[in-house]
């Protein structure tokens, strides 16, 4: 699942450590979920189930993205 692969990624787990973890997995299983998760953060909006606060991302006039939470 992408969210396994995210949340070993996020408590600082390594590539070589996550596969190690879950045999099944490939390199290109990695990839493909970093992919996933990027494509969800250009959608523009996502909720934070821990938060309960909603996260907007916007680009400033510079073009530099960050979130702003509401």
């Amino acid at each position: 699942m992408v969210s396994v692969i995210l949340d070993n990624i996020a408590t600082g787990s390594d590539r070589p450590q996550i596969l190690a973890s879950y045999l099944s997995l490939k390199p290109q299983d990695i990839d493909a979920a970093l992919a996933y998760a990027a494509e969800l953060a250009r959608e523009g909006t996502m909720d934070l189930p821990l938060e309960s606060q909603r996260v907007k991302f916007k680009t400033d006039e510079s073009g530099r993205s960050g979130c702003h939470f509401t």
